[in-house]
């Protein structure tokens, strides 16, 4: 089994940014702000998959006691799995896109839409300090942009 750094290598021989270390950066980021550790307080349970047709591993999101835990691979447990291309997130990150609008660009494949809403709910913090930190944190900055650039070709 190959690690994420080793299914990540360009052509060229460059390890490349993977989405599952830019959730893991942008989670350990939010997971240590004031801000956000009071709105995730009471936030527990919550398990997505996200599976991007673009980069690999899938990646998985939990909320355990209100603290963002980020995992490679689809989680057994999961009550949603989304398929996406890595840009779309991106772009919600680097705020090109609104995030209510992620979910036209998505497609779920587990759960059903009720669920979608629910737990992806939870997720509002991560996503919205991610692009906090996509302003304020110049290296989280770095790997969103090289990634979009990955992806764009």
């Amino acid at each position: 089994m190959f690690s994420v750094i080793e299914q990540n290598i360009s052509e060229k021989g460059v390890a490349m940014v993977s989405m599952f270390s830019i959730m893991k950066k942008g989670a350990d980021l939010v997971n240590n702000d004031e801000e956000f550790i009071a709105q995730m307080a009471e936030l527990d349970g919550d398990i997505i998959f996200w599976r991007f047709e673009d980069d690999q591993p899938a990646v998985t999101t939990l909320l355990v006691k209100g603290r963002n835990v980020v995992e490679e691979g689809e989680h057994p447990g999961a009550q949603v799995g989304m398929k996406l291309a890595s840009k779309v997130l991106l772009d919600v990150i680097d705020n090109s896109l609104e995030a209510k609008m992620m979910y036209t660009h998505t497609e779920l494949v587990k759960g059903d839409m009720e669920l979608a809403r629910h737990h992806v709910f939870a997720l509002v913090p991560l996503i919205f300090g991610m692009q906090d930190y996509y302003e304020s944190d110049e290296g989280f900055r770095n790997m969103v942009e090289e990634k979009k650039q990955q992806v764009s070709g």
